[in-house]
């Protein structure tokens, strides 16, 4: 495989919109990946298209506007069949060419594969395979056309997302969170509506995905699950400190969870960040 596209969604949220810019023009000029974002939202906000693609849909009547946000990344693929697609995160970025580019050229393009299935289990890669248990949203790598296959999804994306919004798996009591939806720790204020203390169904991309991904696999989908990111293989916001010379040297460091938002004095580290890898 190589990697043709990373795809990410958002919806006018600005501490998540406002990272597009930034890191569309970080993957393709570093890494050569073109970037593709599905925006969801009635609200025309500037969204450069100078390092990658833009797609706008509207708000869909009755599902949450984060479901699409969330959603998005997934359903998007299916514009395209014949290219190798990567899910990201918009808060998050590669730092690892040795990880990304020469990592993934062993896998088959009739595999779909994850890049991290095992990140909430100790990096079991095989957990996900048990009910209930969850692959993280990002990393999924597939073309197009297997992620048609195993998603099924609805040609409009009003359809695809209100089958999306019919599940619910807030009555489950196993998986990685414990008790169905994941909590949101940091209840800031743009994520409030959804916490499952009030409601929210956040974490419904991966329940969802990976619940459809253990039933293609039970009918004969080839699914590779045996790449793994070691936690200290990740610079995270949560403890942001890492040696620069080692980022720039690739010899360790796989890909980093930003600081948020991205302006004022994040933005300089973020940017710093960036600066070193070459």
């Amino acid at each position: 495989m190589k990697i043709d596209i990373i795809t990410f969604s958002c919806d006018s949220t600005p501490i998540y919109s406002d990272f597009w810019k930034p890191i569309s023009k970080f993957w393709k000029t570093k890494f050569g990946i073109h970037p593709v974002l599905l925006y969801c939202g009635n609200e025309n906000i500037d969204l450069s298209e100078e390092y990658g693609t833009v797609h706008r849909v509207p708000i869909v009547d009755g599902v949450a506007d984060y479901h699409s946000a969330t959603w998005g990344r997934f359903w998007i693929t299916k514009k395209y069949q014949d290219a190798v697609c990567l899910t990201g995160d918009i808060d998050m970025i590669p730092l690892s060419k040795r990880f990304f580019l020469d990592g993934v050229s062993p896998y088959s393009e009739d595999s779909y594969v994850h890049l991290n299935s095992g990140w909430y289990y100790g990096n079991n890669t095989d957990t996900w395979k048990t009910e209930f248990n969850i692959i993280s949203a990002y990393y999924h790598l597939a073309t197009g056309k297997v992620f048609d296959k195993v998603y099924k999804f609805e040609d409009s994306f009003a359809d695809e997302m209100r089958k999306f919004e019919a599940v619910d798996y807030s009555g489950k009591n196993k998986g990685a969170a414990g008790n169905g939806y994941a909590p949101i720790r940091d209840i800031a204020q743009h994520l409030q509506y959804a916490s499952k203390e009030k409601g929210g169904k956040w974490g419904q991309d991966e329940f969802y995905s990976t619940d459809m991904l253990r039933q293609y696999a039970a009918h004969g989908g080839k699914v590779v699950t045996d790449c793994k990111i070691e936690r200290n293989q990740r610079i995270d916001r949560s403890h942001w400190e890492y040696y620069p010379q080692i980022v720039f040297e690739d010899t360790h460091y796989v890909d980093a969870h930003l600081l948020r938002p991205y302006y004022g004095d994040a933005q300089k580290h973020i940017d710093f960040l960036m600066h070193l890898i070459p």
